[in-house]
């Protein structure tokens, strides 16, 4: 998986993984909002599509059917990217449980969803804020819609921040 991403992901891509599930659908990405974010980065996109999803195109983007149903090719790709977004699902906790994949990941208001809420996170997990464990300058959880506005100022954030440092 290591040898493929090399061969095919040298230019470090943006990569967004989307989670477009049929249960729980209230959690799924937001998909224009993210195409419309998309278009404003500057360098390579990939869409990695949920599974049941992973051969359909996007139009105007790449998409990576291997590594939307190959664990070990996703990592490898999670890697290599310049950065990694997505709603939270469970490939993008790959990412979230290193401190050396860059991503943001946001979790979103969803109904009837208990675990997205941050008081859940406190009380169940013990965990608030960002992960004691990840490096801030690259890797980020945000309590967000998935909105074009709210992509685009967490990902400015965190670029302000490491310009910053």
């Amino acid at each position: 998986a290591i040898e493929w991403a090399d061969r095919n992901f040298s230019d470090a891509p943006f990569v967004i993984t989307l989670r477009e599930a049929k249960h729980w659908p209230q959690r799924n990405s937001k998909v224009d909002e993210w195409i419309r974010f998309a278009k404003t980065l500057p360098g390579r996109v990939i869409f990695l599509r949920d599974t049941v999803k992973a051969h359909e195109p996007i139009e105007g983007f790449e998409t990576c059917p291997e590594a939307s149903i190959d664990i070990h090719k996703r990592m490898a790709l999670y890697n290599k990217a310049r950065m990694n977004f997505s709603v939270c699902n469970g490939p993008i906790m790959l990412a979230a449980f290193t401190d050396y994949i860059p991503y943001i990941y946001l979790l979103t208001p969803a109904e009837g969803y208990w675990p997205y809420e941050p008081s859940w996170q406190k009380e169940i997990i013990g965990l608030e804020g960002q992960y004691p464990w990840h490096d801030p300058a690259k890797q980020r959880v945000e309590y967000a819609d998935d909105t074009f506005e709210n992509l685009t100022r967490i990902y400015n954030e965190l670029c302000a921040q490491k310009e910053a440092a």
